[in-house]
C-alpha cells in the first residue's frame, strides 16, 4: 500500500494536535517553548545538512528564485490565509483558539515542507517502502502535541492539507516511477531541505520568510535538471 505511510503520518498530526488540545495544559509555558525551540534547532541542523547535498548551487537559486516568484504571482500565501481563516469558521464551535490560522499554517508549513516528506513520499511510490514517513510522523507528532497545546485544534486540522501535499507526492512519484533521475531527486531534496531551514528559523522568530510563496520551489528542479544537463 502506497499511502501507508502519509496515512500514519497524517494520523499523527491529527491525534497528537487533538492531544495538545486537550492534555497540553499539563505543560508550563516555559517548557512549550523550550520543547520548540529544541525541535526548531533539530530542523535547521537537518535543513542545513540535506541541502548540502545538492550538487548544483545553480539549481538551488534557480528553483528558489522561480518557486517564490511563482508563489507570489499565485498569492499563495494569501490564498493560505483565506483558506485557513474559512476552515477556522467552520471549527468555531469546537475550538476556543484564537489564533487558528496560526496553528493551522504552522503545522501545515511544518509538515509538509522538508526533504523528509518529499524523499519519503518517493520513497513510498516508488519502492513501497515507509521507513522515512513513519520516522517523519513521531517528529510531527511531537510538533502536534506542542503546537496544540497553545494553538488547539486548528494543529489537528493541518493534517487535511498534508493528506494532499504529501499523497500527492506519493501518487507523482508513483506515476513517474523509473523516469526521475537520481539528479533530479537529489535537487529536489536539496531544495525542500534549504526551506526547512527557513521554517526553523521562523519558528525561532530569527526571520519572518513567506515559506508559503515558495511551496512551488521543490518541482523546479524537475524541469531545470533536464534543461541544464541538455545544454552541457
Amino acid at each position: 500500500m502506497i499511502f501507508l505511510g502519509t496515512i500514519v503520518d497524517c494520523l499523527s498530526v491529527l491525534l497528537m494536535g487533538f492531544a495538545g488540545r486537550f492534555f497540553g495544559h499539563l505543560l508550563t509555558e516555559s517548557m512549550k517553548k523550550i520543547g520548540m525551540q529544541s525541535i526548531a534547532l533539530v530542523v535547521i541542523y537537518y535543513g542545513i545538512k540535506e541541502a548540502m547535498t545538492t550538487k548544483s548551487l545553480l539549481v538551488l537559486i534557480l528553483s528558489l528564485m522561480i518557486g517564490g516568484l511563482l508563489g507570489e504571482l499565485c498569492k499563495l500565501d494569501q490564498k493560505i490565509e483565506i483558506f485557513s481563516q474559512w476552515f477556522g469558521h467552520l471549527m468555531s464551535k469546537t475550538t476556543k483558539s484564537s489564533n487558528f490560522s496560526q496553528g493551522f499554517v504552522s503545522m501545515t508549513m511544518i509538515s509538509c515542507i522538508g526533504a523528509m516528506t518529499i524523499i519519503g513520499a518517493f520513497q513510498s511510490g516508488i519502492d513501497g517502502k515507509h521507513s522515512i514517513l513513519l520516522s517523519k510522523a513521531i517528529m510531527d507528532g511531537l510538533v502536534a502535541f506542542i503546537m496544540g497545546s497553545s494553538m488547539g485544534l486548528s494543529v489537528s486540522c493541518a493534517s487535511l492539507p498534508l493528506l494532499i501535499y504529501e499523497g500527492g507526492f506519493t501518487l507523482l512519484a508513483f506515476l513517474l516511477k523509473g523516469s526521475l533521475s537520481p539528479e533530479v531527486v537529489t535537487e529536489i531534496s536539496a531544495v525542500g531541505s534549504l526551506l526547512i531551514l527557513g521554517l526553523g528559523l521562523n519558528v525561532l522568530e530569527v526571520t519572518h520568510i513567506k515559506m508559503a510563496s515558495f511551496l512551488p520551489a521543490p518541482f523546479i528542479p524537475m524541469i531545470l535538471v533536464p534543461i541544464l544537463q541538455s545544454l552541457k
